[in-house]
C-alpha cells in the first residue's frame, strides 16, 4: 500500500510494544477482578469457628436414652466424642448408689457405647483437652463427705483408659480446659464443711500433674473457659461467694473479679469471648427467685460485667457453649423446670426451648453441632432418668 505525504508508518518495534502494553492492562484488570470476586466471596467465622453471614439456629431435634438412669453426672467432649460418667441412681430395693457407667456419644456416627470408670461415684468434675478426657473426684459410695482423689482419663483417639489421682481427695469440685491444660478447683473433702481452695492442674501433652489455689475455699462452684484463661466463679463455705478466680494457663498467673450477687449451685459456660455464670442459690438469701434468675455475662474482650435474667431461673441448671450459642437447661426452682435459656454471643439475643422433661441434675456438653443433656432427677416423685434431649445447631 503506498502512503501519502502525509501518513508514516510506525517501526514494527513500535506496533509490538503497543499490543505488549494493552495484553499488560487486560491481565492487570482481569487480576483485579477476581480479587474483587474472591473478597466478596471470603466467608467470616464466627466464635465457634462458623460462618457469621448466616445466622447460626439450635433446634431441639430429638432424644435418646443413657444406658443408666442417673443423677449428678459429670460430662465432656473433645474430638467427636461426648462422655457422661458416674452419677447417683436408685435401686429397685429403693437404695441409692454410686455409679461408674459411662456412656459414650460418637456425634460423627450417631452410635452410644458403654464403658466404666475405675470407682463408681457421684458430683465428680470433667473436663475435655487435646485427646483426653479427664474425670476426677466425687463422691464415693456411701453418700457425701466421702470424697474421693481418683482421676479416670480416657484417650478419645485409642479408647484407653488410665488413671491418676488429685493432690486432695474432694467432691463437689469444679473443671474446665483451655489450651493443653485441665484445671479441677475447689470441692469439699471427708465432711461437706472441709471446704477446699486446692487446685489441681493436668498437662494433657506432658502428662505432668502440678497444684495451686484458689483466694477462696469453696465448693459448688462454677468453671469456664475462654481463649487461654479458666474462670471459676461463685461457691458456697457456710456463705455464699461472689469471688471468680482467674487462671492464665500461659502465664500461669491468678487473678481475681466478682459476680454481681453471691451464690452456688450456678452453672458457667462460654463462647468466643463471652463467659456466663447462671442461676444458683444463697441458702442465706431472702430473694431466692431473683438468684435463680441472675446471670453475670463477662466480655473478655472488654473487660466488662454485665447481667442479665434467665427466663424462670433455677438452682442446679447445666450450662454448655457451642458455636455462637450458650446454652442453660433445667434445674430446679418452685419444682423441676424444663426451661431452656439460649444466648447468641454474636448478636446478643436470648431465646428459650423446652427439655422434654423438666429435671434437675444433668449434665451437658457439646461438640460438632450437637449439645445434649443428659440424665438427672425428674417428676414430683424424684425419679432418675435416662433421658438424653438433643440440640442440634445449623446455619
Amino acid at each position: 500500500m503506498k502512503l501519502n505525504k502525509n501518513q508514516s508508518q510506525k517501526p514494527i518495534f513500535l506496533k509490538l510494544a503497543d499490543k505488549k502494553k494493552q495484553m499488560t492492562k487486560l491481565i492487570l484488570c482481569s487480576f483485579y477482578f477476581c480479587l474483587f470476586l474472591f473478597a466478596g466471596c471470603q466467608k467470616e467465622t464466627s466464635p465457634g469457628g462458623g460462618e457469621t453471614n448466616k445466622p447460626q439456629i439450635i433446634k431441639h431435634t430429638g432424644t435418646a436414652l443413657l444406658s443408666q438412669a442417673r443423677s449428678d453426672m459429670a460430662a465432656a467432649a473433645a474430638g467427636n466424642k461426648m462422655l457422661f460418667a458416674g452419677g447417683y441412681y436408685t435401686d429397685a430395693m429403693g437404695d441409692d448408689h454410686s455409679s461408674k457407667t459411662v456412656d459414650i456419644y460418637d456425634v460423627v456416627t450417631n452410635n452410644w457405647t458403654v464403658a466404666q470408670l475405675s470407682e463408681a461415684r457421684e458430683n465428680l468434675a470433667a473436663a475435655g483437652a487435646g485427646n483426653k478426657i479427664v474425670f476426677a473426684g466425687g463422691t464415693e459410695e456411701g453418700g457425701f463427705g466421702r470424697g474421693s482423689k481418683v482421676v479416670d482419663i480416657y484417650d478419645i483417639v485409642t479408647g484407653i483408659w488410665t488413671t491418676a489421682e488429685l493432690s486432695v481427695a474432694r467432691e463437689n469440685l469444679a473443671a474446665a480446659a483451655a489450651g493443653n491444660k485441665i484445671v479441677f478447683a475447689g470441692g469439699n473433702g471427708t465432711y461437706t464443711s472441709d471446704y477446699s481452695k486446692v487446685v489441681d492442674i493436668y498437662d494433657v501433652v506432658t502428662g505432668i500433674w502440678t497444684t495451686a489455689e484458689l483466694s477462696v475455699a469453696r465448693h459448688r462452684l462454677g468453671a469456664a473457659a475462654s481463649g487461654n484463661k479458666i474462670y471459676f466463679g461463685g461457691g458456697l463455705n457456710g456463705f455464699a461467694s461472689k469471688t471468680v478466680d482467674i487462671y492464665d494457663v500461659v502465664t500461669g498467673v491468678w487473678a481475681t473479679d466478682e459476680l454481681s450477687k453471691p451464690r452456688g449451685f450456678l452453672a458457667a459456660a462460654s463462647s468466643g469471648n463471652k463467659i456466663l455464670f447462671a442461676g444458683g442459690i444463697d441458702p442465706l438469701s431472702t430473694d431466692h427467685v431473683a438468684l435463680y434468675k441472675t446471670i453475670d455475662i463477662y466480655d473478655k474482650a472488654t473487660g466488662l460485667w454485665t447481667t442479665g435474667s434467665l427466663s424462670e431461673g433455677a438452682d442446679i441448671p447445666t450450662g454448655t457453649g457451642l458455636g455462637d450459642k450458650i446454652l442453660f437447661a433445667g434445674g430446679v426452682n418452685v419444682d423441676y423446670s424444663d426451661a431452656v435459656d439460649i444466648c447468641d454471643v454474636v448478636t446478643g439475643k436470648w431465646e428459650t426451648l423446652k427439655l422434654s422433661v423438666a429435671r434437675t441434675g444433668m449434665a451437658s456438653a457439646g461438640t460438632g453441632n450437637k449439645i445434649l443433656v443428659a440424665g438427672g432427677i425428674g417428676t414430683s416423685a424424684e425419679i432418675d432418668l435416662k433421658m438424653v434431649d438433643i440440640f442440634t445447631l445449623s446455619r
